[in-house]
């Protein structure tokens, strides 16, 4: 596989799926809206990063909607580590990552419209009009 041929210190997007001595790395998309939810965030509490003893995103809910490697599913990680209550909406199922670390799939009767209503932000990361 082409993959493979990709060396840890060159996989921008961590398509390899490496962890390394500083704790799991992040695909830089993900970790670039992360870091501009962040910055909203910070803003919103008028706290800087440094003053900030909490979980950031402690008690909000986030919907994001594409479940990609490079930015949905990371970027629901990072935010629920961070407190988020995550909708990860993908074409066929709705997932609730929870601050406890825990996944959990949404009923079949659960819409994205729903997700949605519920959230303070909302990240799309579609492919396409079509999707």
């Amino acid at each position: 596989r082409l993959i493979s041929c990709i060396t840890p210190d060159s996989d921008l997007g961590n398509v390899n799926k490496a962890e390394k001595a500083l704790g799991p790395i992040h695909p830089c998309t993900a970790l670039a809206c992360f870091r501009i939810l962040e910055s909203f965030r910070l803003d919103k509490l008028n706290i800087n990063a440094m003053e900030s003893k909490r979980r950031l995103f402690e008690d909000v809910s986030i919907t994001i909607i594409n479940r990609s490697e490079v930015l949905g599913l990371p970027l629901a990680t990072m935010l629920a580590s961070q407190g988020a209550t995550v909708y990860s909406a993908d074409v066929d199922s709705i997932l609730q990552f929870l601050p406890n670390g825990k996944v959990k799939r949404m009923p079949n009767s659960t819409t994205l419209k729903q997700c949605v209503m519920k959230s303070s932000m909302i990240v799309s990361g579609v492919p396409s009009c079509t999707f």
